[in-house]
């Protein structure tokens, strides 16, 4: 199966968008593509729930092939894998490279089940850090710290009630991207 390449640049935890990949120079003059698959693995890293990442089905343009993967895990490196039939029968498999970046001051592992110490991150160089993140960075902090922790150990850490945080460590997670405020874009 041939390496593609790496899909640059790598996203933010958090972010919803379109992979794509063209098949055009392996296609046979006449051949069209009828079918793809995709699969999604985990190349460096841990994610529990890797298989959660993939996004509705894949699509096909033409000679382009194109899946959306969404909420990926920070610090994670994903092998994106597309398997496509001709009409003439022929199969072409490729692969892609995802990378998520880390948020700063932050370990990986959000999704994965892991959790790591707030020890060893100071609340000033955290505030710093936070400081310097997007809107779509801080909602898949949210999310992370939501699907880690139920709410009232959140209430108890901040010392107060938050109005309309989910009471299980998962429901509710999914709301926050209710608003379709997540960009979506093509890669590659």
């Amino acid at each position: 199966m041939p390496f593609a390449g790496d899909f640059l640049p790598p996203v933010s935890p958090g972010e919803a968008l379109s992979f794509s990949m063209d098949f055009v120079k392996q296609i046979a003059t006449g051949d069209s593509l009828v079918t793809v698959s995709t699969t999604l693995t985990v190349h460096s890293g841990t994610d529990a729930l890797v298989a959660s990442r993939l996004v509705g089905n894949p699509a096909i343009s033409g000679t382009v092939v194109s899946q959306v993967l969404e909420m990926l895990a920070p610090g994670v490196t994903y092998n994106l894998v597309f398997s496509a039939v001709t009409a003439n029968g022929a199969t072409i498999v490729n692969f892609g490279r995802v990378s998520c970046t880390n948020i700063d001051g932050l370990e990986s592992g959000a999704g994965s089940g892991s959790s790591s110490s707030a020890a060893s991150v100071s609340p000033a160089s955290l505030a710093v850090a936070l400081a310097g993140l997007t809107s779509v960075q801080l909602s898949a902090l949210a999310s992370a710290i939501m699907a880690a922790a139920p709410a009232s150990a959140i209430s108890s850490a901040l010392g107060a009630t938050i109005a309309g945080l989910p009471t299980s460590p998962t429901s509710g997670v999914t709301t926050l991207w209710s608003d379709g405020g997540i960009p979506t874009y093509s890669q590659g």
